[in-house]
């Protein structure tokens, strides 16, 4: 009981630093909520309906909701679906682009006790065979245009189409979430626990695992505090999350947005012009990508009045030197950099003066989590070291959903990236242990090497792998994508690297093997060629 009554104080810190006002009746209505439903995403917007119910909510490309109507439609859609006997712990998928349909599904799921497994949209057939399979989901809801990876993934389970949520007027094949919500008055639904989200591994290192989600009031509360004091957010900044809900890292925005209560606006368009758009239409002042949208949006935002940008979010993959620059040249010191994974959340922040200072770091361990540079005997080591990257904190996951593979002890995760401290304490990464090269007795990593050739203006985005060489070492290739009318030689790239990193070969491509969440692929650069396939 103590530590929960200190988990609390830290939330309510982290709320009167966001603008919140402090505990009283909000407090006693949090506390009661909390106990009729726990302590979940959907209590969190039952909160904001009783208290601003006609204050903006979310926003997508087809429309808008206050939370009143949010609310509304959540136990419409939960009413639908208990009716046609989801319970507690059934397990409901969700494989959608981002709009209000995703959303509302998900509060639905959480008011009803289901566990939500996220399915990647990048998912071909046999993927999403393997995800609703490994999981036990038995509730599929789909955006239309993946019906024909439904079909071939020979799904048994209830399906419900996303509809109208996702441009799509009518649906044949069968119930849809504008008619369910629309057709089902909200009935009260009895007293249910929450049930976990399944966050599902990027899969950019083998097949995807599942990463089971409870999180408790004791778990959350030094993150909160990190991000809202490290970020300096404020209640009710107007967000648009441009990440995909799917991932780790956008339901967790989500969250946040939701704890405080800030207008979320999301988006199907992963372009430039139409991220842009949607930013400067619901007047977004926080902005949460990856460093390949961040750029996207850059380059539109060129040929189009500034908007009023007060806080860029980025994570999930390395950020470019120059990007940081450019962003900077733009909208000021706005940038923030996170690093975190989906077994140990929320990891490192490195706000605009570490970016500044040390723009190739991620930055300081948020509150509660403890980083150690690890040598290959186990050993901890001092600053300059480079080793494994070792986590400890409340956020570590104890062991992967359905998966038959020896649990997490200790709150500690080995994150499988090699990496090192400076002598202030930031985190410096130099990508996964396996992805160092060996050329003439050196050892490279591509993530220095690439972050190298993006300092080229012609360059928009770059990898570089390791082939074997006659002398038992590699040799580096690269892959370039350029800016249009452009083209690069030898010259350029001795510009910016010394002799022992440089590419004896390269290829310039149309795109990278990058994930939904712009972490690239490394293992689909194979034997000199790209393959671009789609994947998790």
């Amino acid at each position: 009981m103590r530590d929960w009554l200190t988990a609390m104080r830290w939330v309510w810190r982290a709320l009167r630093l966001s603008g919140l006002p402090a505990p009283g009746a909000l407090g006693l209505r949090v506390v009661r909520l909390g106990v009729r439903h726990g302590w979940s995403m959907y209590v969190l917007a039952a909160l904001w309906k009783d208290l601003a119910p006609d204050e903006a909510a979310l926003t997508d490309d087809r429309r808008q909701w206050s939370w009143r109507e949010l609310v509304l439609d959540v136990d419409a859609l939960a009413t639908a679906l208990d009716r046609m006997g989801v319970r507690r712990r059934d397990r409901i998928g969700l494989m959608c682009r981002n709009h209000g349909g995703f959303v509302i599904a998900l509060l639905a799921s959480m008011r009803l006790g289901a566990d939500v497994v996220l399915l990647s949209t990048r998912f071909d057939g046999r993927q999403l065979a393997a995800a609703l399979d490994g999981h036990d989901v038995c509730t599929l809801v789909v955006d239309p245009e993946y019906e024909a990876h439904v079909k071939e993934a020979g799904f048994r389970g209830r399906v419900l189409w996303s509809g109208a949520f996702a441009d799509r007027e009518e649906d044949d094949a069968g119930p849809n979430l504008p008619g369910l919500i629309s057709s089902t008055p909200p009935a009260r639904i009895g007293r249910r626990r929450p049930g976990a989200l399944i966050v599902l591994t990027s899969g950019t290192t083998g097949a995807a695992k599942g990463v089971r989600r409870t999180l408790s009031v004791k778990q959350v509360a030094g993150i909160m505090v990190s991000l809202v004091s490290r970020l300096s957010l404020r209640t009710g900044a107007r967000t648009l999350i441009a990440v995909p809900l799917f991932h780790g890292y956008g339901i967790a925005a989500l969250a946040l947005g939701l704890a405080l209560r800030c207008p979320v606006a999301l988006t199907r368009h992963t372009d430039g012009s139409g991220l842009w758009a949607i930013a400067r239409r619901t007047r977004a002042t926080n902005v949460v990508v990856v460093p390949t949208l961040l750029r996207r949006m850059l380059d539109a935002s060129l040929h189009d009045p500034s908007a009023a940008i007060e806080r860029i979010v980025s994570g999930s993959a390395p950020m470019p030197t120059r990007l940081i620059e450019e962003t900077s040249d733009r909208w000021g010191e706005v940038l923030y950099n996170l690093y975190g994974s989906t077994e140990a959340g929320l990891i490192t922040i490195a706000d605009p003066r570490d970016l500044r200072d040390a723009p190739d770091s991620v930055g300081y361990p948020v509150h509660g989590t403890e980083i150690a540079i690890r040598g290959h005997a186990g050993d901890t080591l001092g600053p300059g070291k480079i080793g494994e990257v070792v986590v400890t904190g409340p956020l570590v996951f104890g062991g992967y959903d359905r998966a038959r593979l020896p649990p997490v002890s200790a709150h500690t995760f080995a994150t499988g990236d090699k990496g090192w401290r400076d002598d202030a304490g930031r985190l410096h990464l130099l990508g996964r242990m396996d992805d160092m090269l060996i050329v003439g007795g050196e050892n490279i990593y591509p993530q220095q090497v690439e972050d190298r050739l993006m300092a080229l203006h012609q360059v928009v985005d770059v990898a570089v792998a390791g082939l074997a060489a006659e002398d038992g070492g590699q040799r580096i290739v690269a892959w370039f994508v350029l800016r249009p009318g452009h083209e690069i030689g030898a010259s350029d790239i001795a510009s910016v690297l010394p002799a022992y990193m440089r590419p004896t070969r390269w290829t310039v491509v149309e795109a990278l093997p990058r994930n939904a969440i712009g972490k690239l692929a490394r293992g689909r650069l194979a034997s000199g060629t790209i393959d671009t396939g789609s994947g998790p």
